[in-house]
């Protein structure tokens, strides 16, 4: 062995050493932090991630469903990777998401009554989420290439116009009336990804998810494409010097980031909901800009799977409010869910429900029906919404008595 490569060898250790140990240092500081929270709230801390591990890993069920929610993390991760490897930061992760989910299920009704098998069925569903992203990424691209305008403000924008452009669907043409929510018919099951343990509901995404991180690993680190990608993110002048088309690569970066984020968004219609649904991401692309591993391909998998953990095992955390009316309500883009309590079941987004000391947030205030004022509760009812119009929450008939 010559110097030179054992120089080299010696420093690609030393840096992979020094990468584990930040994510160490920043697992652990996480741990101390979370264990403060639950000191704070008097609860105790070995009961408390204790019930996180049991939930998430004790049990195959638990461990199923840890795995179908590294699929959409791992890709929505990726995503904000290549895009960071190429300068460039693409905040429109959870639009994306939706973006590959409305393409994917389009391809699924299109295609129902064809009869074909899922061998065919599959792959032209997640094609279909591919380039639904693709095409969400590729507009700030453009946008970036052409007029330099900031790809964060575009991204950010095209996350308000998928969500509701799914709320559109998901409430109109493509909805289940027997349902009553925001969600949409089932697919065909041909086009359903196939399961890893029925039992447990673990689908098949999760292995598409690391072959395809896999492959975007080595796009980045073995090919031309790929020295192109990180020349522009680490110098772009230098890169332009060096002959690099920096519109192109632009266009590229952003359009395989888009396309990444919708393919997660296909994966969760295909193998998780089997229908689109409206609050499909939780705040997966918020999840994905977590700055552990985000220069780092490798690093994306264990980084995002840590957030899998806390995620489930919150369900069945001491802390967790119980009963009927603890539920969790869908989450406007960027903004992770909230839990709401009431007895609506209405698709809105982000709405807080009435409790025993307010009115509803749509009612006038000192006024309240007779049956509020006389059983000092609140009747959050939802009244039904005129075409066009999204539906209210509001009391009964207000009383002047």
């Amino acid at each position: 062995m010559t110097p030179d490569a054992g120089g080299t060898m010696a420093a690609a250790r030393r840096r992979l050493v020094g990468e584990g140990l930040t994510y160490l240092v920043a697992i652990a500081l996480a741990t101390l932090v979370s264990a403060l929270f639950v000191i704070a709230m008097r609860g105790n801390v070995l009961v408390a991630f204790g019930t996180l591990l049991s939930a998430s890993l004790g049990s195959v069920g638990g461990l199923a469903q840890t795995l179908n929610k590294i699929s959409p993390l791992l890709l929505g991760s990726m995503a904000v990777m290549l895009g960071l490897r190429g300068g460039f930061f693409n905040i429109g992760v959870d639009g994306q998401i939706y973006a590959g989910a409305i393409a994917g299920t389009a391809i699924a009704f299109a295609l129902q009554g064809w009869n074909l098998p899922g061998l065919i069925f599959v792959p032209l569903m997640m094609l279909a989420g591919f380039v639904g992203g693709a095409l969400f990424g590729a507009i700030p691209a453009v946008l970036r290439a052409r007029w330099s305008v900031n790809e964060i403000f575009i991204t950010v924008m095209l996350n308000f116009v998928a969500y509701y452009l799914t709320e559109y669907l998901t409430t109109g043409p493509w909805n289940d009336p027997i349902t009553g929510e925001a969600i949409t018919v089932a697919i065909p099951v041909a086009a359903n990804l196939p399961m890893l343990v029925p039992s447990a509901g673990a689908h098949s995404g999760i292995i598409l998810a690391v072959v395809v991180s896999a492959l975007v690993s080595l796009l980045l680190t073995r090919t031309v494409l790929g020295y192109e990608i990180r020349a522009v993110g680490d110098n772009p002048r230098a890169a332009r010097i060096g002959g690099i088309s920096i519109p192109w690569i632009t266009f590229i970066t952003l359009s395989l980031s888009g396309a990444l984020a919708g393919l997660a968004g296909a994966i969760e219609v295909s193998g998780y909901h089997n229908r689109l649904v409206l609050g499909l991401t939780p705040g997966y692309g918020a999840m994905a800009r977590d700055p552990a591993g985000r220069r780092v391909p490798g690093a994306c998998a264990c980084t995002r799977s840590s957030w899998i953990r806390p995620t489930l095992g919150a369900w069945s955390s001491p802390f967790r409010p119980r009963g009927p009316s603890a539920r969790t309500t869908p989450a406007r883009p960027g903004v992770r869910s909230i839990r709401g309590c009431g007895p609506s079941t209405s698709p809105i987004p982000m709405r807080m429900s009435a409790t025993a000391s307010t009115t509803s947030r749509f009612t006038r205030p000192g006024r309240m029906c007779s049956s509020c004022r006389s059983t000092g509760t609140s009747c959050a009812a939802t009244t039904p919404a005129s075409p066009g119009r999204r539906s209210v929450e509001t009391c009964p008939p207000i009383s002047d008595s």
